[in-house]
């Protein structure tokens, strides 16, 4: 476990970190560590943006696109279902004009209902087409 140590502190403000550890019955270290956890862990800086945030800032230039809405079709064996889902380096290589033949012989042997992508995906293939 690491340690600091925290030179020329208020002694106001160590005053009022002591009354407030010992309200919650606890030292004034775990007084510290929990201020801090709470500060830097459950709120990320307002200039962090999140995964969804950083997507959809990506694509946004491009305007939106209404998907159409599928309903999964599976093959059940038993209680499992089989499902593939398509990554964009799969779906790209499917659309060179000479696709690798031993992608485009896996692509042939699957069945299409198995076969899905996700919206990711399909946002980096609009992103790829916009480029192109």
């Amino acid at each position: 476990m690491a340690s600091i140590t925290i030179r020329q502190f208020d002694d106001a403000l160590k005053q009022k970190l002591r009354v407030q550890a010992a309200l919650h019955g606890w030292s004034m270290e775990e007084e510290a560590r929990v201020i801090l956890r709470q500060a830097l862990v459950a709120t990320p800086p307002s200039n962090e943006r999140g995964l969804a945030q950083r997507i959809h800032q990506r694509f946004a230039a491009l305007g939106g696109v209404e998907l159409p809405y599928c309903r999964a079709r599976v093959h059940s064996f038993g209680m499992f279902s089989a499902m593939m889902i398509l990554d964009t380096n799969v779906l790209s290589e499917l659309l060179r004009p000479k696709p690798n033949v031993q992608v485009m012989s896996w692509f042939l042997l699957q069945e299409e209902q198995q076969l899905f992508t996700t919206s990711i995906t399909q946002a980096e293939m609009l992103l790829g087409v916009a480029l192109s």
